[in-house]
């Protein structure tokens, strides 16, 4: 294929004028072919009466001076040659030419040819946009259901329970100022929290709280660690004295969240080491009660508790391996009210107690306790030992 001249302009531009402005090189953008008919056709009947008589004078009559005609297309240009010879047969030939450019195909492809350039802006278009202002990305992050407690609102309960339940006033408006403060966080009513003034002969106050530790359970439990100083007191005349400086004291605390992320104490916090322990599992799920061996464990429970409550660190009833701290004389062992011990594997068992302390104060409160036994050798301990304990509520009320 030859190149076109070069005085109609670049290979590009003659192509574009040719195909999809549909103007050959040489014929002016401003070229119409209604026009130039019109031209060729008045120029033809100018030269028809040039040498007609006039019908007075019998003279020629002068010809007007011709219009400049436009430059046509080739083909056009073509017909208009076949018409100043004044044949009308070619006249007739080049408007049939005409009307066969308006043929289907010819406007189906020009309606294509200006889809193609309506295209062509279009992507020209979005492409300046993009380098002068790019569209930032969006990364849709799918949602994944991790079941995870809400920590920061379970330390804030579980501070609160854990200080309204430790400060202790023996009055009566105060017990039941106590009562409604943890009733308000509290998913369980009265029970072993509940105090009156009858078995209450002192007062006790805690001050410097602290959650050291959130450890969730599962999806919708967790237990709390909240640490603080306890103050004993002796009364006189009415009057309360601070009985000796305070004493460090932790307790835990089980924690509930809901559907919505509110979390609500279950049951009442309990006295543990104020050292952070592993942390003792729950019974399995429908998990039924092995009396069998709850029997033969119950009094291996009784002297743990009693090393529990007055040594720093416990070493009745101790699994092997295990590191248990106490409560260093922070209470005494007075009863073991419950104790109830789970099926479960070989090697592990998940057990409920509830104990009887009695405070320095000589307060008593029943808090409930959940332990995982190992499997030792059998011996006086019934062949399962104590290898964790948590504090605070059951997973079961």
């Amino acid at each position: 294929m030859s190149q076109p001249p070069q005085k109609y302009g670049p290979a590009w531009w003659v192509w574009v004028r040719t195909h999809v402005l549909l103007m050959p090189p040489g014929v002016p953008l401003s070229h119409s072919e209604k026009r130039a008919r019109k031209q060729a056709a008045a120029q033809r009947e100018q030269e028809s009466t040039q040498d007609a008589l006039d019908a007075w004078t019998q003279q020629s009559t002068p010809a007007a001076p011709a219009a400049p005609a436009a430059p046509a297309a080739p083909a056009a240009a073509a017909a208009g040659t076949s018409t100043a010879s004044g044949s009308e047969a070619t006249s007739s030939a080049g408007s049939w030419a005409v009307e066969n450019e308006r043929t289907l195909s010819s406007a189906l492809a020009k309606v294509l040819r200006v889809a193609l350039i309506v295209a062509l802006l279009f992507v020209c278009v979005v492409g300046m946009r993009q380098i002068i202002a790019p569209t930032k990305s969006t990364t849709v992050v799918q949602e994944v259901q991790a079941e995870e407690f809400p920590a920061a609102a379970g330390a804030e309960v579980a501070a609160r329970q854990v200080t309204a339940y430790l400060n202790i006033d023996p009055a009566a408006d105060a017990l039941a100022a106590r009562e409604r403060t943890l009733a308000l966080d509290s998913s369980s009513s009265g029970g072993e929290g509940s105090l009156s003034s009858a078995n209450v002969p002192s007062k006790q106050s805690v001050s410097n709280v602290a959650v050291t530790r959130v450890s969730q359970i599962d999806g919708t439990h967790a237990r709390a660690l909240v640490t603080g100083a306890l103050t004993d007191y002796t009364g006189k005349d009415g009057k309360w004295t601070a009985a000796g400086d305070p004493r460090p004291v932790a307790a835990e605390v089980l924690l509930r969240a809901d559907e919505t992320g509110a979390v609500s104490v279950v049951g009442r916090p309990a006295l543990v080491a104020t050292t952070p322990g592993p942390v003792a599992g729950p019974p399995a799920e429908g998990a039924q009660q092995d009396n069998t061996v709850g029997t033969a464990t119950q009094a291996a429970a009784e002297s743990f508790f009693t090393s529990y409550g007055a040594d720093e660190a416990v070493t009745a009833s101790v699994a092997p391996g295990a590191k248990i701290a106490g409560l260093s004389g922070g209470a005494e062992f007075s009863d073991l009210t419950g104790w109830t011990v789970y099926d479960g594997g070989e090697d592990t068992r998940s057990a409920l107690a509830t104990v009887r302390w009695t405070l320095p104060s000589g307060i008593e409160l029943t808090q409930t306790y959940t332990l995982t036994l190992s499997s030792v050798s059998a011996d006086t301990t019934g062949g399962w030992q104590i290898s964790a304990i948590s504090g605070g509520g059951t997973t079961e009320q």
